[in-house]
């Protein structure tokens, strides 16, 4: 299972290079398409690009019926707010869908886990959430070493100093700042707490187009086919970050209340102890 999380205050030392080599990522559902066909498969679902004047869903459900009779049809969901897994099986079940994608949020950060050929519906939500345990203790347990780094590159008064507030102080407020998400995603992942944020899945037509009235779907992004090659938009992430980043608002309030030279005694704690 391919797996990416996304921090919006901090990133998790495994993706810096993903998000070094791409930059920003746009994720509005309606001007989106994701996997661009001239990017490495292991790199595209980082990757988004910009077409314009796309169908809307209805023209591309009726535009797949015409051109693709009798095929499955893909399509992405997402729901008001992170689904209990139960739920989200549930509603596949309900419409026969098979899952390709498993879309999570928390702590302010979004995740993508791509499901294995031939996996299924059960297996595929569970897989999703143990990669995310896993990618968050690995997150966690590489701290020490990092913070260590960090203190031998970056000397405390180029820490403490005022005209470090927008370079190396901010840089280690993110530090610590991307430490809480880990922590508080870790917790709900083994907590067994909502994170399914919505779904890519392959289905009929028919049952697509119930899928897309179920009051449980808050966007439905159906695929295109653009010269011959097939295309699914992304769901909105901005909606998530906004909610799952209360999960940690007490935390990151508290790390923008610290002084430099507090901030620099925490990295420095980190660098030298394990974690729990």
């Amino acid at each position: 299972m391919n797996s990416r999380y996304y921090f919006f205050l901090g990133i998790p030392a495994v993706f810096l290079g993903v998000l070094a080599a791409f930059g920003s990522i746009s994720l509005k559902a309606q001007t989106q398409i994701s996997n661009p066909p001239s990017l490495p498969q292991t790199l595209t679902p980082s990757v988004s690009f910009q077409i314009e004047n796309i169908p809307s869903p209805a023209e591309r459900i009726n535009q797949w019926s015409q051109n693709n009779s009798g095929e499955p049809m893909p399509a992405s969901i997402a729901f008001e707010r992170p689904t209990p897994d139960p739920q989200v099986l549930q509603l596949m079940r309900r419409y026969n869908l098979k899952p390709e994608a498993i879309f999570m949020a928390a702590a302010g950060m979004i995740g993508t886990h791509d499901v294995t050929e031939g996996q299924d519906a059960a297996s595929a939500v569970a897989a999703a959430r143990q990669k995310t345990i896993q990618m968050m203790q690995e997150d966690l347990d590489s701290v020490p070493q990092r913070f260590k780094d960090f203190i031998e590159n970056h000397p405390k008064q180029e820490i403490v100093e005022p005209s470090s507030e927008d370079t190396e102080q901010a840089l280690a407020r993110s530090l610590l700042e991307g430490i809480e998400k880990s922590e508080v995603t870790l917790s709900r992942a083994r907590g067994g707490q909502p994170l399914i944020t919505g779904v890519k899945v392959t289905g009929s037509v028919d049952d697509l187009k119930k899928l897309a009235n179920d009051p449980k779907v808050k966007e439905f992004e159906p695929g295109i086919v653009i010269n011959g090659n097939v295309f699914v938009p992304t769901p909105t992430a901005q909606p998530y970050q906004s909610q799952t980043s209360q999960d940690i608002a007490d935390r990151v309030q508290v790390i923008k209340g610290l002084s430099a030279d507090e901030i620099y005694t925490r990295i420095q704690n980190r660098s030298i102890r394990s974690n729990p």
